[in-house]
């Protein structure tokens, strides 16, 4: 397992919504096989989507952001204590394996979180967009040779 700085957030006494931080420095030591890419474009909200949806929390979203020149995935999770538990020992013990987490900050929330579906339409349509702008590029260079 690996060791990440983290702000406890104690025994989630009724805490029902979370705001979770991942952070990783714009700058680190990365060994040779390790991809130092950080969280950007490395499958980390759709990991995260899926462990959200094999848990049944009904709501979460995550968003790629840049805090201060570092790349972060800011996610909000509500859901019962157990869930939230569940959730928070997965994000703590598992990474997607190009990604590179140096801190993980957890609070507690208490603004809105998108419907876990309503969620995944709009990422799944962000994705599509994605693969469809890189297919056509793919299309162009081939087209020129």
């Amino acid at each position: 397992m690996k060791e990440f700085r983290s702000t406890p957030l104690g025994t989630l006494p009724d805490a029902q919504k979370i705001f979770l931080m991942l952070k990783r420095s714009k700058r680190s030591n990365f060994t040779q096989d390790r991809d130092p890419r950080g969280f950007h474009n490395v499958g980390y909200r759709a990991f995260l989507l899926e462990e959200a949806e094999n848990l049944l929390i009904p709501n979460f979203e995550a968003r790629n952001v840049k805090i201060g020149g570092k790349e972060a995935l800011i996610v909000l999770v509500d859901g019962d204590k157990e869930q939230l538990e569940n959730f928070l020992k997965f994000v703590r013990e598992d990474v997607p394996p190009k990604a590179v987490v140096e801190e993980i900050k957890v609070e507690e929330y208490d603004g809105r979180v998108r419907g876990i579906d309503i969620f995944r339409t709009s990422f799944d349509s962000a994705q599509l967009s994605k693969i469809v702008q890189v297919g056509l590029l793919m299309v162009e260079k081939r087209t020129q040779c």
